[in-house]
């Protein structure tokens, strides 16, 4: 993640000890390590499913996936795609399994509605579209797995 470029600059804007800490590398909060579950059943896809292995490739090029090689405590999930309104494809890892060991810190998004509350006059405003954002944040290579 590129953020993590950048921490001395971070430094100086906040000393938020949680936004540090995803700066510079964020570990996933497992309250207990996942069981192996090393294998869910072998891809196959037919030339019907050309969509999986078309996206799959955009995620390898664009570094948002990374191919590594099977270890044998190795944890598993399945993936999906779901059709986008803008017409492509999104990519989904189905991590409900993996969930089930992680206690996640609180978190809400916020939606424009609430933004709107605390404008003022004369406000500047800016739109960000965050669809690659996560690939942003490092995390460590084992989480990666």
């Amino acid at each position: 993640g590129h953020l993590a470029l950048f921490i001395d600059k971070w430094r100086e804007l906040t000393s938020d000890a949680v936004i540090l800490q995803a700066v510079e590398g964020f570990k996933i909060p497992f309250t207990s390590l996942p069981p192996p579950r090393p294998l869910l059943r072998e891809p196959a896809f037919s030339a019907a499913d050309s969509a999986y292995c078309d996206e799959i490739v955009r995620l390898l090029q664009k570094g948002a996936l990374t191919k590594v090689a099977p270890f044998e405590d190795q944890f598993l999930s399945s993936f999906f795609l779901i059709k986008k309104s803008s017409g492509g494809m999104r990519f989904i890892l189905n991590l409900s399994d993996l969930n089930l060991y992680i206690t996640p810190p609180h978190f809400k998004l916020e939606d424009w509605r609430t933004v709107i509350r605390f404008m003022l006059p004369n406000f500047k405003m800016a739109s960000v579209d965050v669809e690659d954002a996560y690939m942003l944040v490092p995390s460590t290579s084992r989480m990666d797995r």
